[in-house]
């Protein structure tokens, strides 16, 4: 899946195609700029890149048993909480697995933030 200046502008919240680029090559991200002005790239070296960055800041990603444990609620909870908005929002970290970040889980449980 190819994702286009516009995909990108709302995925990442950027506002203009330079912060976009300035993103991209921070994240290690590889991605062409067509001749038209249009910025594209892989959704797979976006995610990869995305996740690789989490990982650099030191954020733990967590799976679901593990989020199950720290928050002693049901998947079927966690899963109604983030369709909700008040739960931390999930990662995708493969075709078919997710994560969290563990700060955020910890700071839902401690009440700090509301999602």
């Amino acid at each position: 899946m190819l994702y286009n200046l516009d995909n990108l502008m709302e995925w990442t919240k950027l506002n203009s195609k330079r912060d976009v680029i300035k993103a991209l090559q921070r994240l290690g991200v590889p991605f062409a700029e067509l001749h038209n002005g249009e910025v594209v790239t892989l959704y797979s070296a976006l995610e990869k890149g995305f996740n690789d960055q989490l990982i650099m800041e030191g954020d733990e990603l967590i799976r679901m048993d593990e989020v199950l444990k720290l928050t002693k609620v049901c998947r079927a909870s966690i899963i109604n909480y983030e369709r909700a908005g008040t739960f931390p929002k999930k990662i995708k970290i493969g075709p078919k697995k997710i994560a969290w970040k563990k700060t955020e889980v910890l700071q839902w449980l401690e009440g700090k933030r509301d999602w």
